[in-house]
């Protein structure tokens, strides 16, 4: 048995993929939480829609900087190593946060704890696009991250913020980088991409790349789409004088469902590729934004939750189409990169928009930018298809 054991590579281990998946979860707690923080420092630090719009900026600023230079770093350092001094110190940065009260304080805060978030992600992210089936494992790591979100979501919409305010939002983040501690040790040291496992990078044409920058360009417009209605969610809701309780059960209920989504796309990763995961699911997000515009609180909860769905399918569906397109087995990593990146363009533009044309003028700009993803998508497919294989 241990000599078969031996003989699977470290990232396609289920105790790797499970760790990696967890991490990633935890990564991305922040963001599917993103309404009650929101909510919260409404509510206790009294910002407004603008504001709120450019802390969110600065906390996905902070990701972004670490992601995006991740293709530098990610393929070099221990994994482990580097996961547990981000853990550790994003959940002081969350204690830091709980603290401040001044505006500009608040920002800085929040983006040096997006940089550890940014930190904590890249290697997972890498692993599990380094697996034999990063599909599967992409559509498990999903739905382990809706799994993380509803168990963190419901607490804290029923209890912790109604009895500690913003407090009880970071820290449930804080005890949230301390699980991480003990999933991080399952993680590889190093994936199969490493320079000490595969000597010198392969050198790619610039052509080559095209298909792989088109990806990340839908990607960008596909998630401006989603954290642009996802942030304002609840502010959304508020508006319409949707209840209070409504709201909360919406959002916790949006991580609950996306869990079967996200299996299914394990499960027909068998037969469908990334390109009809995304068509598939940004259709059913558009469907979500058009009946969360009725001011209805049915409609309002249907669509919370059909957009929920949607998003399960499309995620992993990106990300594996992007792996799919890169030529080079280390540029994928830049997928969380440019998803950071289309959340600050969102809090920059979400809360003109709103100022504008009111909530509504957002949802239908969030339905525009995820049509875009899937037109483009559509279009550059056959492109890449017909690439021709790098040569070894």
């Amino acid at each position: 048995m241990a000599a078969g054991a031996d003989l699977i590579d470290p990232v396609d281990r289920g105790s790797a993929i499970a760790a990696a998946s967890l991490l990633i979860a935890l990564n991305q707690l922040v963001i599917n939480v993103q309404p009650l923080l929101i909510g919260a420092l409404a509510r206790h630090r009294g910002l407004d829609d603008g504001e709120l719009g450019l802390v969110s900026s600065a906390l996905v600023g902070g990701a972004l900087l670490a992601s995006s230079t991740a293709p530098f770093w990610v393929r070099r350092v221990n994994w482990r190593r580097t996961t547990t001094l981000a853990l550790l110190l994003a959940a002081l940065m969350f204690w830091v946060t709980s603290l401040v009260t001044g505006f500009g304080w608040l920002c800085l805060a929040f983006a040096l704890a997006g940089l550890m978030k940014g930190m904590i992600g890249a290697p997972s992210f890498v692993c599990l696009g380094d697996t034999s089936r990063p599909e599967r494992n992409f559509g498990t790591s999903v739905a382990v991250q809706a799994i993380v979100a509803a168990a963190a979501a419901v607490p804290m919409a029923g209890y912790l913020i109604p009895a500690y305010g913003l407090s009880g939002v970071l820290y449930s983040l804080i005890a949230a980088m301390a699980v991480g501690l003990v999933a991080v040790r399952f993680l590889p040291a190093s994936g199969r991409g490493s320079e000490q496992a595969h000597g010198a990078r392969v050198k790619v044409p610039a052509w080559r790349l095209l298909p792989f920058i088109a990806v990340l360009l839908a990607m960008m417009l596909f998630t401006i789409g989603v954290t642009s209605f996802w942030f304002f969610l609840e502010r959304i809701g508020t508006a319409q004088s949707i209840p209070a309780a409504t709201i909360g059960l919406a959002v916790s209920g949006t991580a609950l469902v996306s869990i079967p989504g996200s299996f299914a796309v394990t499960w027909l990763s068998r037969w469908l590729g990334g390109l009809q995961f995304i068509v598939l699911g940004s259709l059913l997000i558009v469907a979500g934004f058009a009946l969360v515009a009725v001011p209805e609180p049915v409609a309002f909860m249907a669509g919370s939750l059909i957009f929920a769905i949607g998003w399960g399918i499309a995620q992993p569906g990106y990300w594996a189409l992007a792996r799919e397109a890169d030529p080079t087995s280390r540029l994928f990593v830049l997928s969380s990169a440019v998803a950071g990146l289309a959340s600050v363009i969102t809090g920059l533009i979400a809360g003109p928009m709103i100022g504008l044309n009111g909530y509504t003028g957002l949802i239908v700009m969030s339905g525009l930018f995820v049509a875009a993803g899937i037109a483009l998508c559509v279009l550059i497919k056959p492109i890449a298809a017909r690439m021709p294989p790098m040569a070894d």
